[in-house]
């Protein structure tokens, strides 16, 4: 179909309208101007698209083909978007790739059009699917931005002299992981859901079976009720091997996590303008970092090459508290050897093996260190583990001690005067020689049940067991303490006999243990709010002491060539008890040499006599009962218990019998004014008819009239 000629033209044969009107008009020119300027629309389009330039002209950030923007060129824009601030390359590869796959889609529809819609949808879902996972990882990095990277980023700006405008990602980056960001609003709400859901859970599941909380239905407070009421059942073990998995699988996350924190940097880019980075732009850049950072930083400087930047990396810490839900996991993990102390830099378990590591340990701790708090999670981990406890505690502070012990806890046993002191540790002695021909002679193979023994303050109780021998001592003793002698003993050759010791003090020289020699069989030393004249004592081979910390529970343990600050993990009384009560505590396996205990009455002097082979040890003397009190002359002083005429004691333990009347001190000093009519013996050991000869010698005529009245033995019992 042509069009009308306009009016007074003169359309030839076969023309149209326009063509008519071209060639008579110049039309071949317009028409060549036409294509001229399509094809430089063309061109210049195109050459905007694939340059990457803004398809209007109008540039809006410094960036070019190469390289990325740094500002923006509108002074009414002071953050420009994203896709402003790519470089050119970067705006070009979006666009090709965006008209390639359209012009595939459409190519692939034009042939096949239920495939490309489906293809269509399928796409869509894969990218809905990106734009969540986009959306969630922004959301992430949204409160890291808004509480942390933009704040810092304001302060730094005038310090680096970028403008306003500038981006904070174009210089600074702040791994989140070494932000801890308090929870979010939400995420409070859901805990309070969660918590009322557990609160009404347990209410309902209370009388249900075990397979409830095995499913995860219970919580761990229901859950401990019930394995209290059933120990050792079937299910309990598969349960007991589940928890040691996950527990292992969720140390192996935190270590992950503290791995990458780590190695992870917060970078600040120096403008290449600032050159050497005066003194007051550095002191600037780490006072701001530090106050909207929170906590300490240790500065990298790299100014060399062409990325001049300050890289701040976090100072490691223990954590400030370690409770029992974030040990209780890593003690299930422990050796049959180990003990664990608490957590190190990076939440690594700190553990001390009695068996390879160290058979004894020290821990020289100040005033407010936390060492009960260690003694008494020492003591739990080895009550479970089935080994015997012993605790020496003459400032008597130890209550939950106690406590566990009558509520029935077997395996613990706790002194606290300073004779039982005495005795115990001459006791120990006896027990450890006989332990060690048992051992030596590989009596039918039995492996014996360990002693940990535990002994606090020390700087005082070894002042009152001399003290106490003093008062006691008898001519031809030994002038130094049995007890610090079978200290020594212990402490020389206890790891052969299963027996290993826990020193504790404030300031434990070589006087407290008798000589350095004795010390030096203490290998792993824990030290806490030291002074530098006991970290130089005791651990001199680590140069010069590190700060101390007043966090409470804060140590440095020392152990062959290494050197690790813990915090020491916090159990409370119920949680010790039921750490304690919740493996083989008060349990010896069959085939092992049990641990027995019966302190005799009055100080002993050395250990005696031959100890049964039969897994009981009795007490070192040949397993003879010696009953304290007694009565006036003629009564049996061992309530009904006759001795054996061969027995012979030392004085002050017939005195202790109540055999002679009196106080030790009155009697010795009869003793030696009556010299003609006192019984001799080389070894100071007299039988008891010797005694008692002597006894119904004093009402006899030629007695000394200044001796004392005769007292009753009831009241002198404790002479």
């Amino acid at each position: 179909m042509q069009l009308a000629a306009p009016a007074g033209a003169d359309p030839g044969p076969g023309d149209g309208v326009i063509t008519g009107w071209m060639k008579r008009k110049g039309g071949p020119l317009l028409l060549v101007l036409v294509v001229l300027g399509v094809v430089y629309a063309v061109a210049v389009v195109g050459f905007r698209f694939l340059s990457g330039r803004p398809m209007d002209g109008q540039p809006r950030t410094d960036a070019t083909f190469f390289t990325r923007a740094t500002v923006s060129v509108r002074p009414h824009v002071t953050r420009p978007s994203r896709w402003s601030m790519l470089a050119g390359w970067q705006r070009a590869v979006v666009r090709v790739v965006v008209l390639v796959a359209v012009a595939v889609w459409c190519r692939w529809w034009l042939a096949d059009a239920a495939g490309a819609v489906l293809a269509a949808r399928a796409g869509g879902v894969g990218v809905a699917v990106a734009v969540v996972v986009y959306v969630a990882y922004r959301g992430r990095r949204w409160r890291l931005d808004v509480e942390v990277v933009e704040p810092l980023a304001a302060a730094l700006r005038p310090v680096l002299g970028h403008p306003a405008s500038l981006p904070a990602r174009r210089f600074l980056r702040i791994p989140r992981v070494l932000v801890s960001l308090p929870p979010s609003r939400m995420q409070r709400a859901v805990g309070d859901v969660v918590d009322r859901y557990v609160e009404w859970r347990d209410a309902e599941l209370e009388n249900r079976p075990g397979w409830v909380w095995v499913l995860g239905l219970g919580s761990g407070r229901w859950r401990d009720a019930w394995v209290e009421r059933r120990p050792g059942s079937r299910l309990m073990r598969w349960w007991l091997r589940v928890v040691s998995v996950r527990a292992a699988v969720a140390i192996r996350r935190a270590g992950r996590r503290e791995r990458r924190r780590a190695s992870a940097r917060v970078v600040v880019k120096i403008p290449h303008t600032m050159g050497a980075v005066p003194e007051d732009a550095r002191a600037a850049l780490l006072a701001h970092s530090a106050v909207k950072l929170g906590g300490e930083w240790v500065p990298e400087w790299h100014l060399r090459g062409s990325s001049p930047q300050l890289r701040l990396r976090h100072r490691e810490y223990p954590p400030r508290r370690v409770d029992f839900a974030a040990m209780a996991p890593r003690m299930l993990l422990t050796g049959s050897t180990e003990l664990a102390l608490g957590l190190t830099i990076g939440s690594r378990t700190v553990t001390i093996d009695v068996e390879t590591d160290s058979p004894h340990v020290l821990l020289s701790m100040g005033t407010g260190a936390g060492k009960s708090v260690l003694l008494r999670l020492l003591a739990a981990q080895a009550l479970r583990k089935g080994w015997a406890v012993i605790l020496l505690d003459y400032k008597q502070d130890h209550y939950w001690a106690q406590n566990l012990i009558d509520e029935g806890m077997t395996g613990l046993f706790y002194f606290r005067k300073i004779e039982d002191i005495h005795n115990t540790l001459i006791r120990l002695e006896g027990i450890r020689q006989y332990r060690s021909d048992v051992d030596f002679d590989a009596r039918g193979g039995q492996e014996m049940q360990r002693v940990l023994v535990l002994f606090e303050e020390m700087n005082v109780s070894v002042n009152m067991l001399r003290a106490y021998w003093q008062s006691v001592r008898v001519k031809g003793q030994p002038a130094k303490s049995p007890a610090l002698t079978a200290f020594g003993a212990l402490a020389g050759a206890g790891r052969s006999a299963r027996m290993h010791l826990v020193a504790v003090g404030q300031y434990l020289t070589a006087q407290v243990f008798g000589g350095p020699e004795a010390r030096e069989n203490f290998g792993a030393r824990v030290l806490g709010r030291y002074s530098a004249a006991s970290w130089r004592t005791l651990v001199p081979e680590f140069g010069a002491p590190p700060a101390r910390s007043l966090v409470r529970g804060r140590v440095q343990v020392c152990q062959g060539e290494t050197r690790a600050e813990t915090q020491v993990a916090f159990l409370t009384h119920d949680e010790v008890a039921a750490w304690a009560r919740g493996g083989l505590a008060g349990v010896v396996p069959a085939g092992e040499l049990p641990f027995s205990w019966e302190l005799p009455s009055g100080p002993l002097a050395a250990v005696e006599g031959d100890v049964p082979g039969n897994g009981e040890v009795p007490s070192p003397r040949s397993g003879l009962r010696l009953v304290q009190g007694g009565g006036t002359s003629g009564d049996d002083p061992t309530g009904g218990e006759l001795l054996a005429d061969d027995v012979r004691l030392p004085l002050s333990e017939w005195v202790g019998l109540g055999t002679l009347p009196g106080t030790y001190e009155a009697v010795r000093k009869r003793a030696q004014r009556d010299r003609a009519r006192f019984p001799r013996s080389p070894d100071d050991r007299y039988s008891l008819g010797q005694v008692r000869a002597w006894h119904e010698s004093w009402d006899r005529p030629g007695g000394d009239p200044a001796d004392p009245p005769v007292e009753g033995s009831a009241g002198a019992a404790d002479g």
